[in-house]
């Protein structure tokens, strides 16, 4: 949604022309670790919800840099979807090949780089 309050698909060529008038856009590197070795990745919100309870700790939803986060039935209800393919949208298909082999990487706090080892 533009400052002005107009919503623009991804596919409007009116997007590309609208951008630089919108905001100013800069390219930033940050030198705190953001990114996974998968190039898609998907949690629900209710795993990592589980995940902050069985911890008493809370847990940031950015500190798992998934791609997507799923409104599941059920903690762990993303392990079910391995192998089977998913609609996202109207364009995109993507098959879930297997389950994220979790680094240490997600218990580096995303803003801090505090690390929270119990997470493993």
């Amino acid at each position: 949604m533009s400052p002005a309050g107009s919503v623009l698909s991804v596919h409007d060529t009116n997007l590309l022309h609208d951008l630089p008038t919108l905001h100013t856009l800069t390219l930033t590197r940050s030198s705190l670790p953001q990114t996974d070795c998968r190039p898609l990745a998907l949690i629900s919100t209710q795993t990592i919800q589980h995940l902050s309870s069985e911890l008493g700790h809370f847990l940031a939803a950015r500190r798992f840099r998934a791609n997507f986060y799923l409104d599941a039935p059920a903690p762990f209800a993303e392990d079910r979807l391995v192998g089977k393919t998913i609609r996202l949208g109207s364009d995109a298909v993507i098959r879930l090949t297997e389950r994220d082999p979790r680094c240490r990487f997600i218990t580096l706090n995303p803003d801090s780089t505090e690390p929270f080892p119990e997470l493993m």
